[in-house]
């Protein structure tokens, strides 16, 4: 019944922003990096986050982490009304990436690393997480489906997580059903960059409680995608914090693939990276396997996506 009440308000919430933002004018206008051709409204994920910060708050989970989500999806929320600077983006990234680190009760690093080593880190890693999940959030429905296969595998390697991460993805699929290509509303800043700060949470609590490899393996396409395009950047030297249209799944749109498409060939890769979590938790071979599988996997995926012509 959770799962059911979340979908439907997600869904509920979204028809209803719809119409808002349109008369607000909170619309993503078509530019020269844009991958759709009408303007359509963002923020759109406005109710996707607050049905899955209810319902997430009623299941139990740390007050912390609600707080800061809360947090970054108002921060977000202004910046796709009026847009703010990336100094105040960040800072609020750090702000609740720092009050959340403390709610990650078990360590998951070895115990002879000094715990601000690995509280450094896991923030370094957690930002990281948040802004690629935005940047990679670029055609019509991406985002969504990635977020619903990342559910479904931390729910199936791990029941205690289970819970929350099926209660996420409930509220995506709501927001999903008016974001599937061709999109009606974007989910804007306030839906990918509180999803991957949440996602995050689930990933770093995956691998605390012993789990680093699917950790590692769940989210693989998105961490890859995100990171080959940013090396490529910086080594132009771009400005890797401006908006840009070079990722791997934005060039086979443009080189003539349908979102769907597209979409559909990354959610069959995510398909069979949850296979490869699962396999990971054999044993220390398997998880090593498994992990160089996943990335492989990926970079193919990569690779083809970016060679695609219109067929």
């Amino acid at each position: 019944m959770t799962f059911l009440l979340t979908f439907l308000l997600s869904l509920i919430g979204t028809k209803i922003a719809i119409p808002l933002l349109h008369k607000k004018g909170v619309m993503d206008n078509p530019n020269e990096r844009s991958n759709h051709k009408a303007p359509t409204p963002r923020g759109g994920g406005v109710a996707l986050v607050v049905s899955s910060l209810i319902f997430l708050g009623l299941a139990g989970i740390d007050l912390r982490i609600i707080f800061a989500a809360a947090m970054l999806a108002i921060i977000s929320f202004i910046d796709d009304m009026r847009g703010l600077s990336a100094r105040i983006r960040l800072l609020a990234q750090l702000l609740a990436v720092i009050l959340a680190i403390s709610s990650l009760y078990i360590r998951i690093f070895p115990e002879f690393i000094p715990l601000f080593i690995e509280w450094g880190f896991i923030a370094l890693a957690w930002i990281w997480f948040i802004n690629l999940t935005n940047f990679m959030d670029g055609i019509d429905g991406i985002t969504s489906m990635q977020v619903v296969m990342m559910c479904i595998g931390i729910a199936i390697i791990n029941v205690d997580l289970g819970n929350y991460s099926l209660i996420i993805a409930s509220a995506t699929l709501g927001f999903f059903y008016f974001n599937r290509p061709p999109a009606k509303v974007f989910m804007g800043d306030v839906g990918s960059v509180t999803l991957g700060f949440l996602m995050g949470y689930l990933l770093l609590s995956l691998a605390a409680n012993g789990a680093w490899a699917s950790a590692l393996i769940i989210p693989a396409y998105y961490l890859s995608d995100a990171t080959i395009t940013l090396v490529k950047r910086a080594l132009r030297g771009e400005k890797v914090w401006q908006a840009h249209s070079q990722h791997a799944y934005q060039q086979a749109v443009r080189n003539g693939q349908s979102h769907a498409k597209v979409v559909g060939e990354i959610t069959l890769l995510n398909a069979a990276l949850l296979a490869l979590a699962v396999i990971a938790n054999i044993n220390l071979l398997f998880a090593i396997a498994a992990v160089v599988l996943a990335y492989a996997a990926s970079f193919c995926l990569i690779r083809k996506l970016t060679k695609s012509k219109r067929g």
